[in-house]
């Protein structure tokens, strides 16, 4: 399923694909209270400068159905930035926790 961002705009906001989503599996005790600085400016800026911002990982399947939806959207890859947060420097559940505290109360990538 895509759910539409929450400023409306495509690539604006993030939204969560997920292959199952049940009540048990959305809950998730994030401390949204202590939010690390570096990944909030990290995915802000990351969503301020490009039209698809896509929260990923390697080995994701999900991400890449998520990737190729987006392209049939009519969106290319110049259009879209994905950050592979299982290679990235700063902690993936600092990146996941803010962006699920901020924008998309999911746990799961991908994150659009």
């Amino acid at each position: 399923a895509v759910v539409s961002t929450q400023s409306g705009h495509y690539g604006r906001g993030l939204v969560g694909l997920s292959q199952a989503l049940t009540a048990e599996n959305l809950h998730w005790e994030a401390d949204c209270n202590n939010i690390n600085p570096a990944a909030k400016a990290h995915i802000d800026n990351q969503i301020a400068s490009n039209r698809v911002y896509i929260i990923s990982m390697t080995y994701c399947k999900w991400c890449t159905v998520a990737k190729e939806y987006i392209g049939k959207m009519g969106f290319d890859e110049s259009d879209m930035v994905a950050d592979n947060v299982d290679k990235m420097e700063l902690d993936i559940w600092d990146l996941l926790t803010y962006a699920y505290c901020e924008y998309s109360h999911l746990k799961s990538v991908p994150q659009v």
